[in-house]
């Protein structure tokens, strides 16, 4: 997915906590996104970086997804800045993590209405 239409979808569901949701790996199953970062992997995509140890409500989290279009990052070894667009895929990814192949495809209201689901499959792009 792309900041743009993680934030679409981000516009139409309730402000709850986020749950990650690995499909392919279980590394961040059961994290909470905490950061945005440049994506080690292809430095001008962005990464979220996730937590197990606090939760980001949706509104907080879309708010840091619209504040990294148009800003620049810096790649994990400190070069050129990579500037992120509405079109820029996103990934998750701690930051320095070796390429994770993880990216987000998918952001829905769990079953049981408590919790909003951020989804990520492994992808070798």
């Amino acid at each position: 997915m792309t900041i743009a239409q993680i934030l679409q979808k981000c516009s139409t569901l309730p402000d709850l906590p986020i749950v990650v949701e690995c499909k392919d790996s279980f590394i961040y199953d059961g994290s909470s996104p905490y950061d945005l970062d440049s994506y080690r992997g292809r430095y001008d995509e962005l990464a979220i970086g996730v937590t197990k140890n606090s939760s980001m409500l949706l509104y907080d989290f879309s708010a840091k997804m619209r504040e990294s279009t148009d800003k620049s990052y810096y790649g994990y070894k400190g070069e050129e800045p990579y500037h992120m667009y509405n079109d820029t895929f996103v990934w998750l990814a701690m930051h320095g993590d070796h390429l994770t192949g993880l990216m987000v495809t998918d952001i829905y209201l769990s079953s049981n209405k408590e919790t909003i689901r951020l989804v990520a499959i492994k992808n070798d792009l």
